[in-house]
């Protein structure tokens, strides 16, 4: 892992998105990241428990990305009351900035998710 986060460094990352790494698996090389001014950005999602929501935000350097939906990305998906209440109660879980992302590709989409986070992620 070492390897790897100096070279994304020295390619220019600012941040990584390692979905498959935890942040308890991760911890071991946040002393590297920040020597080497890189964020590691942690996914969460409305099946996250809010405990481990607010220990994710506590070891966050930058933002924290949130999963829309849960499914398959690039499908349309409707926001749901549940998702609009998750979405709001967040901020009182955070103090990170919030991003939303997974299927969102168009204006709508952005103007949809816009008023319950910080910013939205186009993939």
């Amino acid at each position: 892992m070492s390897t790897f986060l100096q070279l994304a460094a020295e390619a220019g990352a600012d941040g990584l998105i390692l979905p498959d790494l935890s942040p308890e698996e991760l911890r071991s090389h946040q002393a590297l990241a920040v020597k080497l001014d890189l964020d590691f950005i942690h996914l969460i999602a409305a099946n996250t428990p809010v405990e481990r929501i607010r220990a994710i935000d506590k070891v966050s350097t930058s933002f924290l990305y949130c999963v829309a939906y849960t499914g398959v990305t690039g499908q349309k998906r409707e926001l749901t009351p549940q998702a609009q209440k998750f979405f709001v109660s967040l901020r009182d879980w955070i103090s990170h900035p919030l991003f939303i992302g997974f299927g969102i590709r168009t204006k709508e989409d952005v103007e949809y998710y816009a008023p319950y986070c910080d910013g939205v992620i186009v993939g």
